[in-house]
């Protein structure tokens, strides 16, 4: 009441204004919960949907390090290839050198000239043979029978050279054929590998998602406050304006509280004003980062993650394209060359047989002149034959040279193609393609979590969006019920009180609830707010309290 009023001259039109006010505040009371009822719902709405992107881009991180780690044996596959391809290359260059064709036709013509010695040993042998029977010397037939199976021997080890011989050049001819297909096959899949791809790097991948997400993170921190506050100041806003009601419900009987009610109702309504300034503000920046992060799910970061993926795809598929393509090439060559070296090791025995023949022959003409010395005028004719046969013996033994020196330079060209380390680098692709297989379906796994990602990004995002649309539309709303709460202002309402008015007002301090309202009520009656006995300090509240 104002100095020197007293209640009697109080105008019965305040009376009626303040009785209709506090009526008039009933209604909006309602109206106004209902509403701030409406904007918690719709802060809880942009927060879950905050949440839910957040929570993606921390999935698609972990997703880009997973990939990291499991393309760490994909440049062990690429490895692979690569030797493979490379001593594929080198094995059939060894194998298709001149010097091999020509070790084989060589050691051939020596074959057909000792099968040709055979037949001249076999003709003298029959000579021989009669010449002794013709002068009548003794145990001629002996010495045949036994030179016969000499040459019988030289002759059938010489057919098993000869088919050994054609076996390699067939081996080789064919090992030939199919390293050079593996080793085209392997190039091939090489070229396509070494095609510019545009995978990104994972660090690009996880800078970005990492980026994004900071930024993310650090926008809802920033504006979790202010969410906060429009929460909190939701839950009070019903509460202020009931304290109101009850201190405008009062103003007949005490005419200073009318001077209350009206410093409530314009700090409330500024209160208000200001929280819904700042709710704006922090809803329209958390729309804008929330769309943002959303579209660089869906989009670029999302892209590239996806290229990241596919990109190992194409690593794993060509490691499967090489085997596809080398492996029965291989497999036909790799089975030629082990008939190289049975071939070879069998014709090691057969040359030794060759040479012990030959020199048995040779020595066999021993016996040719102790019977000649026997045959008296027939000596000379038996000497002619004895050196007929030693020199198609020591010209078998000549040959054998020839055939020992062609199957060496053989084995030394397939030693050089270096067969054993192409085996196992073959066995150690199949090793890694096996695993390539459960890599592969591991990407497909995380192809699908990527695509569950962006579905649920996208989901969030338009969940955010509308959140936020709700939300600014509903804040649109509110300045003019606001407005219509700050018309109950008390006409005629003193802005400051005599003390005994100041007096009357202690009572109402029991009314209120909050600092704001106590802060309001002492600079009214021109007090300092006294401190409350300090409570207990609880753990700070956050959003994810109040929504999860």
């Amino acid at each position: 009441m104002r100095k020197g009023m007293t209640e009697t001259d109080m105008k019965p039109a305040d009376v009626a204004i303040t009785a209709s006010a506090s009526t008039g505040l009933t209604g909006l009371r309602r109206t106004s919960q209902g509403r701030f009822e409406q904007l918690t719902e719709v802060l809880g709405r942009v927060h879950r949907a905050l949440h839910g992107i957040g929570g993606d881009f921390d999935r698609l991180t972990r997703l880009v390090d997973e990939v990291g780690a499991a393309r760490g044996g994909t440049g062990a596959l690429r490895d692979a290839c690569s030797s493979l391809a490379e001593l594929l290359g080198a094995a059939h260059a060894a194998i298709s050198v001149p010097d091999l064709s020509h070790a084989i036709v060589d050691g051939l013509d020596a074959v057909e000239t000792l099968r040709r010695e055979c037949r001249q040993l076999n003709a003298i042998a029959s000579m021989t043979r009669v010449t002794g029977y013709s002068l009548d010397i003794d145990a001629i037939e002996d010495y045949i029978v036994t030179l016969r199976g000499m040459i019988e021997r030289l002759s059938s080890t010489t057919m098993a050279v000869q088919e050994g011989l054609v076996s390699i050049g067939t081996a080789v001819r064919q090992a030939t054929g199919q390293l050079g297909t593996a080793a085209s096959c392997a190039r091939m899949a090489m070229d396509a590998q070494r095609q510019e791809r545009t995978v990104p790097e994972m660090e690009a991948v996880c800078g970005s998602a990492g980026t994004l997400a900071e930024q993310l993170r650090g926008s809802t921190q920033s504006n979790t406050a202010v969410l906060m506050t429009g929460i909190q100041f939701s839950d009070a806003f019903a509460q202020r304006l009931d304290h109101i009601e009850t201190i405008l419900q009062a103003a007949d009987a005490e005419p200073p509280a009318a001077a209350l009610a009206a410093a409530q109702i314009s700090a409330l309504a500024a209160d208000a004003s200001e929280m819904l300034a700042a709710t704006q503000v922090a809803l329209e920046q958390l729309g804008t980062i929330g769309q943002a992060a959303a579209d660089s799910l869906t989009g670029d970061t999302g892209a590239q993650a996806a290229q990241l993926l596919a990109g190992w795809r194409a690593e794993l598929d060509d490691g499967h394209q090489i085997e596809r393509l080398v492996a029965p090439a291989l497999e036909g060559a790799m089975a030629a060359v082990e008939n190289i070296d049975t071939v070879i090791a069998d014709a090691r025995g057969n040359l030794e047989t060759l040479s012990s023949t030959a020199l048995e022959v040779s020595l066999a003409t021993v016996n040719a002149g102790l019977l000649a010395r026997r045959s008296g005028s027939a000596k000379s004719a038996m000497d002619v034959l004895s050196t007929t046969v030693r020199e198609r013996a020591d010209a078998c033994n000549e040959l054998h040279h020839r055939c020992r020196s062609s199957f060496g330079r053989i084995d030394s060209h397939t030693q050089q193609a270096d067969f054993s380390q192409l085996s196992a680098e073959a066995g150690q692709l199949s090793t890694l393609i096996a695993r390539a297989d459960a890599d592969l379906a591991l990407a497909s796994e995380m192809f699908a979590r990527l695509e569950a990602m962006q579905q649920a990004a996208r989901q969030s995002a338009a969940t955010l969006q509308h959140a936020v649309d709700d939300g600014l539309q509903l804040l649109a709303s509110l300045p003019e019920l606001i407005a219509e709460i700050e018309a109950h202002v008390p006409k005629g309402a003193d802005a400051v009180l005599a003390p005994e008015d100041a007096a009357m007002l202690v009572p109402f301090q029991s009314l209120y609830t909050m600092d704001r309202e106590r802060e309001i009520h002492a600079g009214l009656v021109g007090e300092t707010l006294r401190s409350a006995t300090a409570a207990p300090v609880a753990e700070p509240q956050t959003l994810d309290d109040i929504f999860f």
